[in-house]
């Protein structure tokens, strides 16, 4: 380690590192999702400030837990900083490189090592990441870890080191529960070379030290959330997202829904379809069987999706499911460059790595390598969830170059050719997968800027949204929103019955709609869309909401117009709508006021059922029980 420190190449390749990470992140504070992050970033934010006042849950958890926890940690002391969350990214891709550095130093040489830890250094896609408020910098680092346990456990196949091994493998597993499935196959590739000897029993030992990081996670959402569920929740919609009819390997759209989708939404979508309420492990495993069951039934199709995905995993083509990459990438000079050189450039050069040792641990990299792009092809192909194999695609790489100048020159012509056979395979783009297009970029840019409260700004990039199909509809949306926010109310409705008329089922339009309606004091119409958006799915909870409410306000006025017999059908449709106190008690007052105490007082028992300490109908309970049977009893209702 003294050594290691005192290297000038690990110090100068850091600085460089930390240099072109800092360059983004200076650039990347100009986009308005810097402060005000939207989708997966928006997620891990809001996370972090959970744990930073104590709280870990929700259980049982959705996603794995170590980023969040870390990045609430941090939070506990700069106050949920978004610029600190950077920062900690920048700080685990700092350490990822000085720990891929040593790896190849020890095992590989010193010109392997400065090669590989200077492809991590301007490898876009770790540069890009470094400004996000994902866990994909922590993962990097976990991989790093794991590479570096795996390698010491095969040249030193001790207990105590196949304990190291198991557990950082494990923490890797609660960072992204891929790992937990690659975790096996590292420690097999570490102990197979002794396996005859002793390595059973200390295969077994990593094998228990793995979990040692996941069970605790695994009881507390047994125990807090009443679910037996190992790490996390998310892995059922992903996988039905990555395996039904319509996917096509790299777009996150959930099916029913679009790319926007939220886990209210998923969780509406499939209690609806299977006509019963889930809680969150349950909803994991309902979409793990319906993309499994499209597997199995549909193998053919199937067979095609998962060679589509095959070749998308090692394309250089950059999907994201959250940012734009292209897009914001753009705003930093030079870094598009950069991205274009991820696994366009790695690739052919790790199978350099594969001849350029006599060792074996490259060739268990790549075994480890392939096992790990398996488990992401099982779901759908993102930038972010491939970025784990890049440290040990970094090292084949840098093992490549490093040691093609000793080969013959019969295996440079092998392993040249091949080379070129996986460039060609990684820069050709065979499906012609494409980036989202703009719009989505230029809707997120405008969702930040209404979250800043910069209208004129966000009309714009809603205005610019609207050419992208995909996007357009929800652009439409906020832009009737921006003219709510001016408080012009017609022009508001103007712009969603427009609306109605492309996307007639938009239940946001429709709440909408109603909400600017009651502005007008229009109520016949608000009620008209509040009662559409709920008989078109009656989970939607904003018009189901101001469906209720509304319906009470009606009630309400009839009986301040002192005809309580026109108050109770509004007031039982607010019931079958939404069961609330209010409505109990406005019904128990239009019967009260005829002298119907009994039906009042069943009402009012009802209202204290919801709301045991609702003080309203506390009282007149008490009132009606002073009167006689008959006695009418009248409070006033006030505006």
């Amino acid at each position: 380690m003294r050594n290691l420190l005192k290297d000038p190449w690990l110090w100068l390749l850091l600085a460089l590192a930390i240099a072109l990470r800092v360059w983004h992140l200076v650039h990347a504070q100009v986009s308005p999702t810097f402060l005000n992050p939207a989708v997966d970033p928006l997620w891990y934010h809001q996370a972090a400030e959970r744990v930073a006042h104590g709280y870990y849950g929700p259980w049982p958890l959705f996603r794995a837990p170590l980023y969040p926890a870390l990045l609430g940690w941090v939070y506990r002391f700069v106050e949920n900083d978004r610029l600190w969350a950077r920062i900690l990214n920048i700080i685990c891709q700092a350490a990822a490189l000085a720990v891929i550095y040593h790896t190849a130093r020890t095992h590989f040489g010193r010109l392997a090592a400065v090669v590989t830890a200077l492809l991590c250094c301007v490898n876009g896609m770790l540069i890009f990441f470094s400004a996000e408020i994902l866990s994909t910098s922590l993962e990097v680092l976990m991989a790093a870890l794991a590479m570096w346990s795996t390698l010491a456990l095969r040249k030193s196949p001790s207990r105590n080191q196949a304990v190291i091994t198991g557990i950082v493998w494990g923490l890797a597993a609660i960072t992204r529960p891929n790992f937990l499935l690659v975790a096996p196959v590292a420690l097999a590739v570490a102990l197979w070379p002794v396996w005859r000897q002793t390595a059973r029993m200390t295969a077994l030992t990593g094998l228990v030290a793995l979990f040692v990081p996941v069970i605790p996670v695994t009881l507390a959402n047994l125990f807090m959330g009443g679910e037996p569920v190992l790490i996390a929740t998310q892995g059922g919609v992903n996988f039905w997202i990555g395996n039904n009819p319509n996917a096509d390997g790299i777009s996150s759209i959930l099916p029913q829904s679009d790319r926007f989708w939220t886990l209210d939404k998923a969780t509406a979508i499939a209690e609806r379809d299977a006509g019963r309420k889930m809680k969150p492990g349950a909803l994991s495993d309902y979409y793990y069987d319906k993309g499994l069951d499209y597997l199995l039934t549909n193998p053919g199709p199937a067979a095609s999706l998962m060679l589509r995905k095959t070749a998308l995993f090692f394309n250089r083509f950059e999907g994201s499911n959250n940012k734009h990459i292209a897009y914001y990438a753009a705003q930093t000079p030079g870094l598009s460059w950069l991205i274009a050189l991820n696994l366009a450039l790695l690739l052919p050069l790790a199978i350099l790595g594969i001849w350029a040792t006599p060792r074996t641990e490259a060739r268990a990299l790549w075994l480890i390598s392939l096992t790990y792009a398996a488990t992401v092809i099982m779901f759908f192909i993102a930038s972010r969830f491939r970025m784990p194999v890049v440290p040990w695609l970094c090292v084949l790489a840098g093992t490549g170059i490093a040691g093609w100048s000793a080969l013959t020159p019969k295996i440079k012509a092998t392993s040249a050719g091949l080379a070129a056979v996986v460039l060609l395979f990684a820069v050709v783009n065979p499906y012609h997968a494409q980036e989202a297009p703009l719009g989505a970029a230029r809707y997120m840019d405008g969702n930040a800027y209404l979250a800043m409260g910069k209208l004129d700004s966000a009309e714009v990039c809603f205005t610019d949204a609207m050419n992208d199909a995909g996007s357009r509809e929800l652009a439409q949306l906020n832009l009737g929103v921006i003219v709510q926010k001016h408080k012009r109310y017609r022009d508001a409705m103007n712009i969603y019955g427009r609306m109605l008329r492309e996307y007639p089922e938009s239940l946001p339009a429709l709440n909408n709609f109603g909400v600017s309606a009651e502005q007008m004091h229009d109520t016949a119409r608000a009620l008209d869309a509040y009662q559409r958006a709920f008989y078109l799915d009656s989970t939607y909870a904003d018009s189901r909401e101001n469906l209720a409410r509304l319906l009470i306000a009606v009630g309400r006025r009839h009986l301040r117009w002192l005809r309580p017999w026109d108050a109770r059908e509004p007031l039982l449709q607010s019931i079958e709508v939404l069961p609330n106190p209010e409505s109990y008690y406005f019904l128990a007052l239009s019967h009260s006021w005829q002298g119907e105490n009994e039906t009042a007082s069943s009402y009012l028992s009802r209202a204290l059922d919801l709301k045991p300490d609702y003080g309203p109908a506390i009282n007149l309970m008490k009132m009606i029980r002073a009167a006689g049977v008959d006695e009418p009893v009248r409070v006033p209702v006030r505006e």
